[in-house]
């Protein structure tokens, strides 16, 4: 399966190391970011992901650009975030962009990630240990579980 995971991870890399755990998971994947994934046409793969951190409750700007850019011809999708609360909600405004771009949405994943943000720079952060071994094995599984 050709699979193509887009990924914006700004801040601490927490979002970038869940991408590419998925890829190591599955063979062939590509991992890039929103300027990398203007080389490719998202239609030569089987499954397109889109994921960031979480920024004052929403993803990366980049990322909303990129799927509101999309055309309405049908894909399967997959969305990911990792965020510095264990709230797991914010996936579904993706979701929604998506769906609304004729998109097929397969499933979502979703983890805590290192924050940084603002002074919380001061005490080296929350959640230091983020994404853990465990969620990085979880993103793996879920990427191979969808893809079937």
């Amino acid at each position: 399966m050709k699979t193509l995971i887009i990924v914006e991870s700004k801040h601490c890399g927490s979002t970038r190391k869940v991408a590419e755990a998925m890829a190591a998971a599955l063979p062939g994947t590509i991992v890039t970011d929103t300027k990398g994934a203007k080389s490719y046409d998202l239609h030569d793969f089987d499954l397109v992901g889109f994921g960031s951190g979480i920024y004052a409750g929403g993803f990366d700007k980049r990322i909303v650009k990129l799927v509101n850019s999309l055309d309405d011809e049908s894909a399967n999708t997959f969305v990911f975030s990792t965020s510095g609360g264990d709230d797991t909600h914010y996936n579904q405004l993706l979701i929604t962009s998506l769906e609304a771009k004729n998109k097929t949405v397969a499933g979502d994943f979703s983890c805590l990630g290192l924050n940084k943000f603002f002074l919380l720079r001061l005490i080296g952060g929350l959640n230091k240990d983020c994404p853990t071994e465990k969620d990085l094995k979880e993103a793996g599984d879920f990427l191979c579980r969808i893809a079937k």
